[in-house]
């Protein structure tokens, strides 16, 4: 798990020494044969030495290199099937991907006043940042276990972690949703130099993409859970739902107002990623005998209800530091105020109504600071 740690440090090593040695270059045209090593070179090593890290556990772990012949007895032939159908899934995703951006420069080409492509990564990079580091790294801890549980025959034990998948990653996720809607337009302004008219495309598309990722990380747990059950041809039909969806929510920009193709990208995300989180929920249901959704509902109703509740004086505390302006300073300290207004009364809530995950989520860091025992 902790392997991507040191593709990471490399990676941005190498990134801070290019704006060392050759500052800010935003058009490839200019860049040097140098400039391209610099960068390609610093991330093919990171993800060698991620991989060749790996030898360490291992060799603890037991594992021997031996040179065996012939190509019967490895599992091969159920590898290259699985490969195939996961080869396709991604191939959809990646098509319907280069077919939204298609989508939005044409936008862009007949209304050079919109935002495009460039806003769309960006909000995407921000929407990112709390599934890779929540979502990502519980459902990286639960992978093994699932496949270990489904080797073994355990259903119940398999169940059990689809259902640890839904909720644990919940806990932050669902907060994190929310938070992203009520302090998206100071975490925009913090983040990047924007002109007045960028803010608001901008920060609705981070809002409107918040709102989904709860079931984003759905589907990553789908993806995970057929991985785990080889299920390599049901993946498909989920990404084919979710692409296929996608696909058709996308088009809307040819007949929604220019302004708002931003806003409906971002929308056909969390929709297509919502469908197809409901389905596979009920797929796995009949596929493991149920999944106990009645606990995880209410889990889910009480975060969210938490969350709102925060939400509301966090807005406030938004707008009361608007006259403040909009310099990144102080962006910085509305977005500071507000989120520790929502952090607050988020925790304050969740105790009242007794979220016990959220406490199990906080104490540690409590007691590391002392302030609980």
């Amino acid at each position: 798990m902790w392997s991507p740690v040191l593709a990471n440090i490399i990676q941005i090593s190498g990134l801070v020494w290019f704006l060392v040695q050759f500052g800010a270059h935003g058009d490839p045209a200019k860049w040097t044969p140098q400039m391209v090593w610099v960068v390609a070179g610093t991330t093919t090593l990171g993800i060698a030495v991620q991989g060749l890290f790996l030898i360490i556990p291992l060799w603890r772990g037991g594992f021997r290199w031996r040179p065996r012949w012939g190509v019967r007895g490895y599992g091969l032939g159920s590898a290259a099937r699985l490969t195939a159908w996961t080869f396709t899934a991604l191939l959809i995703a990646q098509l319907v991907g280069m077919a939204t951006k298609k989508m939005l420069s044409y936008i862009r080409v007949h209304h050079p006043e919109v935002s495009s492509i460039s806003a769309y990564d960006n909000a995407f990079l921000i929407f990112m940042l709390p599934h890779g580091l929540i979502t990502v790294s519980i459902l990286t801890a639960l992978f093994p276990r699932m496949s270990s549980a489904h080797a073994d025959g355990d259903n119940s034990g398999l169940r059990a972690l689809v259902q640890k998948g839904l909720t644990a990653p919940a806990v932050a996720i669902i907060p994190c949703s929310i938070a992203m809607v009520v302090l998206s337009v100071p975490g925009v302004q913090t983040i990047w130099s924007l002109q007045h008219d960028q803010v608001l495309p901008l920060a609705g598309a981070v809002a409107i993409m918040g709102l989904g990722l709860l079931p984003f990380g759905i589907s990553t747990l789908q993806q995970r859970y057929c991985f785990a059950r080889e299920d390599g041809r049901q993946n498909l039909v989920m990404q084919s739902i979710l692409s296929g969806s996608q696909l058709i929510l996308v088009c809307l920009v040819f007949v929604v107002p220019a302004s708002t193709a931003l806003w409906t990208v971002a929308a056909a995300q969390t929709v297509s990623n919502g469908i197809v989180a409901v389905v596979w929920m009920v797929v796995a249901s009949r596929q493991m005998g149920g999944l106990g959704m009645g606990e995880v509902s209410g889990l889910w109703t009480k975060l969210l209800a938490a969350s709102v509740v925060a939400g509301i004086p966090s807005a406030a505390a938004v707008w009361a530091f608007h006259p403040l302006g909009a310099r990144r300073l102080h962006s910085l300290l509305t977005l500071g105020a507000g989120g520790v207004v929502f952090v607050v009364v988020f925790v304050v809530v969740a105790k009242l109504l007794r979220i016990d995950e959220v406490s199990g989520l906080i104490n540690p860091v409590l007691k590391k600071l002392h302030i609980v025992h």
